[in-house]
This record gives structure tokens, C-alpha cells and sequence, in this order.
């Protein structure tokens, strides 16, 4: 279902399941370490941390729209593991949507955030993720937080310390902005963390014209299912579906 902003408590809905109940998340404000800057973008080029996962970005609503509508084949049932979780919007509605459990990853860095809420505070962004698991009450328990650096062999040795075979769906919302210089570390980490015949879907916004190498990164293991754009044909919101093949 479509976003929407939720005026109870000030959280936001990410998405409304079948019965009624709404999928919550806290979106932050964060200051850069030069105090200078109480936007939700601020990042390390600005003297802070990696600030990006604060707040809900635009491919987000498009990647849980795609998720619910082939549910039965990406979610139920199944272990999921969530990348660049950021508010862990994804991830909470894998969970809400069936998959017997979701891992929310992301790196963990501290930084001085607020919410509507609370006043400004040291947090990390592992505890504020977490904070959006406890949200969500019992739909909560199906999720768990890990820290995962791509390409970071110590951790990704911890996943499959849960999950040997790897993770039946990966997911990934607004991770390829980032410069295609990284893409080679995510779809290692991906590549790891798959298991046999895993499906991989990634939602992203079109800002730069090099998303697409991260499906030629993955060719020789994955098959791309299927392209779906969001917003009628010109618009830039992108989810990409691929299936494990070797």
C-alpha cells in the first residue's frame, strides 16, 4: 500500500498489512560533528558519520510494494536478510509480510540524532534500529539487528554462523547511490550471504546511470527475474528481482 505519515506519535507508516495493523518506523534528524548541519543527510564529507540511515528514502515504498505483491515467493516462510537497513523500513515489512525471520544490517557508527520526540543525543545506528524493531510489538520478534560492513569477512562469517546456507531473500532499498566503486564489495557480500536458488531484489533511484552494474557484478551467479519501474515509464524509481543460479 502506499506511504503515508502516520499522525500517531509521530512515527511513520511504511506499509499496512492485511489486517490493519501499521508498520512503524522513527525517522531521525541527524547534526554533523561540526554542529552545523540538522538535516537528515549530513555525512562524513561534512565532518560527521555516515548519516544516510536516518530517515526514509525514495525507493523505499517502491521495493515494499514489490515485496508484498510477490510475497508468496520472497517472503513467506523464509530467511531474509535486509542490507544498508537504515530505519530498517524494508526489513519490518519483510517481517509483517511473512518471512519466518529478517535480519536488519548496516554498519554502526555514532552520531548526534533526534526525533520528533527526543532531543539531541549520542546514538548509534544499530540501537536506533533497534529502537524500530521495538516498535512493531510482536511482529518485532521475527527481526534481529547485525552489524555488516560489505566485503567485511568477520562479519559475514558471524551471518552464516546463523544461517549456514545463507539467507533465502536478500533485500537492499537505496544502497545504490553510492559510487560504483563499492558496488564490487556489495555484490561480494551478496554472493556470500545468498543461499542456493536465493532471490535478491534492490530498489533504487536513478541518480546517476551506473545502478545497473551491480546486475552485471552478479551475472555469472544471478538471473535477472524481473525489472519493475514505479510512477509510469519515466519516472527514475527502479526494483530489480534476481534468482541465485550457480
Amino acid at each position: 500500500r502506499p506511504l503515508a505519515r502516520a499522525a500517531r506519535r509521530c512515527h511513520t507508516v511504511v506499509a499496512v498489512t492485511d489486517d490493519g495493523i501499521p508498520v512503524l518506523v522513527n525517522e531521525r534528524r541527524a547534526q554533523d560533528t561540526l554542529g552545523a548541519d540538522n538535516s537528515a543527510t549530513a555525512n562524513a564529507s561534512a565532518g560527521g558519520g555516515d548519516l544516510t540511515g536516518v530517515r526514509l528514502w525514495d525507493a523505499a515504498p517502491a521495493l515494499i510494494q514489490h515485496l508484498s505483491k510477490r510475497r508468496k515467493r520472497l517472503l513467506k516462510g523464509r530467511h531474509v536478510l535486509e542490507l544498508g537497513s537504515g530505519t530498517g523500513a524494508c526489513g519490518l515489512a519483510a517481517a509483517a509480510f511473512g518471512a519466518a525471520h529478517v535480519v536488519l544490517s548496516d554498519l554502526d557508527t555514532v552520531s548526534t540524532l533526534s526525533s520528533d520526540d527526543a532531543g539531541w543525543q549520542q546514538q548509534s545506528t544499530l540501537s536506533a534500529l533497534a529502537e524500530n524493531v521495538a516498535l512493531n510489538g510482536a511482529r518485532g520478534e521475527l527481526c534481529s539487528v547485525a552489524e555488516l560492513r560489505w566485503g567485511d569477512a568477520d562479519h559475514i562469517a558471524t551471518l552464516l554462523e546463523t544461517r549456514a546456507d545463507g539467507f533465502d531473500t536478500i533485500i537492499a532499498s537505496d544502497v545504490l547511490y553510492y559510487p560504483p566503486e563499492t558496488y564490487p564489495a556489495l555484490a561480494d557480500t551478496i554472493r556470500a550471504l545468498a543461499a542456493p536458488n536465493a532471490s535478491v531484489a534492490l530498489g533504487y533511484l536513478l541518480r546517476h546511470s551506473r545502478e545497473g552494474e551491480i546486475v552485471e557484478l552478479l551475472k555469472d551467479d544471478f538471473e535477472v527475474v524481473t525489472r519493475a519501474t514505479f510512477g509510469g515509464a519515466a519516472a527514475s524509481t527502479r526494483v530489480v528481482e534476481l534468482r541465485r543460479t550457480s
